[in-house]
Formats: C-alpha cells, structure tokens, sequence
C-alpha cells in the first residue's frame, strides 16, 4: 500500500468524523430549539416573554453556520480522500 492511498484513508477517515460530529451538533441544536419553544410557550403572548424566547433562540442559533461549514468540510474531505484511495493505487 504506497502513501497516497494511506493518506486517503486517513482524510476519509477524518471527513466521515467530522460528519458525525456535524449531524450530532445539528441534532442537539435542534432539541435546544424545541424545548426553548415547549418552554416559552405558555408566556409568548406577552413581551417579556418573547424577548426572552427571541435571546434563547439567538443563542441556541449561534452555531448554524458553523456546524454548517462543519458539515461541507467533512462531505469535501469524504471526496477527496475517496479521489486519493481510487487514484493512489498501484496500476
């Protein structure tokens, strides 16, 4: 096995990683989202109570668009190591 097939084992490897932590991260955003409306809900007829619902929802999207960027670098680093494995072999 030469080193550019090794090296594209271990960027896929890295690339499917960093998927899982960016689906786990969506996931879990996602739940924060949910519980902040299940909470909220009795007192968003009043303004108090959709400020506070408006900063908890601000701070729970904090991180869309990095796990976002997250989720495209691992999908990138999925194909370029498959690219590395299929061209890396030995003709």
């Amino acid at each position: 096995m030469n080193y550019k097939r090794i090296i594209g084992i271990i960027v896929l490897i890295i690339g499917i990683g960093l998927i899982g932590y960016a689906l786990h991260s969506m996931k879990e955003i996602s739940d924060a989202k949910s519980d902040i409306t299940t909470y909220t809900g009795p007192f968003s007829k009043n303004p108090i109570g959709k400020a506070v619902e408006d900063t908890l929802m601000e701070k729970a999207s904090q991180y869309d668009v990095e796990v976002k960027w997250l989720l495209i670098g691992g999908i990138t680093l999925v194909v370029v190591g498959g690219i590395a494995i299929i061209f890396g072999r030995k003709r």
